[in-house]
């Protein structure tokens, strides 16, 4: 059963891709620390601080204000969807772009760009701007169009999402095609550029799976590279 493992392992494409990514990677390094020196370091952590006391049991939002974790986390993000290697400046949105590391990785590749989230947690905001990026407040709701204010400054050339799971506020029900088929529809139509891409990666659900075998053939439909199980690539979205 092992050997029938490995086996099937080496026969997958994405073992490949997988080490391509890792190759690209070493080719064109980007060091933490190239990153961090960019960030004011004594406020990010005075603000760890300040929220580290307000929060409530269960609640662990000081991860956020590691940064070298989560640099080294979006560096990776970036290098493997080639932002790093972009031939020009590219604006980018990033839908749940929570504290802004991704953001913040793409301004100082080159790039510029927008996020969009939910008011909560407070600091989102506060390291926004401290980082210097910007973002709009709002939810990715079902039906509902993404807000005209993400369009300040123009379209864009790459959406990203990173660790969403969308679904049903009241019923923690996962979207089907028909939700987030008006969502990629929105996207292509009023939000990317000619040649844009869409990139989103995938929590799982409460049944671990990250999306259904219906949800699955629809993306497959509309164009999607599905890497890892997670992580969908719309290069062009159809």
């Amino acid at each position: 059963m092992r050997w029938t493992k490995k086996i099937a392992k080496v026969a997958d494409p994405a073992s490949y891709r997988s080490i391509w990514r890792g190759v690209k990677r070493a080719v064109h390094p980007q060091p933490v620390a190239r990153f961090l020196r960019h960030i004011d370091q004594p406020a990010l952590a005075a603000l760890g601080r300040r929220h580290a006391a307000a929060m409530k049991p269960g609640e662990n939002w000081i991860k956020y204000f590691e940064a070298p974790v989560w640099l080294k986390l979006n560096i990776r993000r970036a290098q493997d969807i080639g932002v790093d290697r972009a031939r020009r400046p590219l604006r980018v949105l990033d839908l749940g772009s929570g504290a802004g590391y991704f953001l913040f990785v793409c301004k100082h590749l080159g790039h510029g760009g927008m996020g969009l989230d939910v008011p909560e947690p407070e600091f989102y905001g506060e390291v926004f701007d401290l980082f210097g990026l910007r973002r709009v407040v709002a939810p990715v709701t079902k039906h509902v169009p993404l807000p005209e204010a993400l369009l300040t400054g123009g379209k864009f050339d790459l959406v990203t999402a990173f660790s969403i799971a969308f679904n049903e506020q009241k019923t923690h029900t996962p979207w089907g095609p028909a939700e987030w088929g008006f969502l990629l529809d929105d996207l292509r139509d009023r939000f990317l550029l000619p040649g844009g891409r869409i990139y989103f990666d995938l929590n799982p659900g409460r049944d671990n799976a990250f999306m259904s075998p219906e949800l699955r053939e629809y993306f497959r439909r509309r164009g999607a590279k599905i890497d890892r199980r997670s992580k969908l690539l719309f290069d062009p979205l159809k």
